[in-house]
């Protein structure tokens, strides 16, 4: 059985330079927040400002990253002594743009 909330194989929390950009690799943010038991607006808000994430919740983005709370608390410590704009939530994906014509 696929596990959605596997993180992808080559996820290095230790290569990230903030908890946002981990938490972009770890997949759909919808996802992500389902896991961790919060919305997807509040994830996103808990990226921008990593001081703002319980301790519940960083625990599961640990678990979901397959690291350790340490490391969570590192990257958050990172990110809020240099602040990050988080990812866009679809980096890299083309944006449908309304009232473009149909392509036939």
């Amino acid at each position: 059985m696929l596990d959605l909330f596997a993180a992808p194989a080559m996820l290095k929390p230790s290569s990230y330079n903030s908890l946002a950009e981990l938490i972009h690799a770890l997949g759909m943010r919808s996802d992500t927040a389902r896991h961790i038991g919060i919305s997807h607006n509040t994830l996103n808000v808990r990226m921008s400002k990593p001081g703002s994430f319980t301790l519940d919740e960083l625990v599961k983005v640990a678990e979901l990253a397959k690291s350790d709370l340490l490391t969570m608390t590192k990257l958050a410590q990172k990110q809020m002594d240099n602040p990050v704009e988080p990812p866009a939530p679809a980096l890299g994906r083309p944006r449908f743009k309304k009232n473009q014509p149909d392509a036939g």
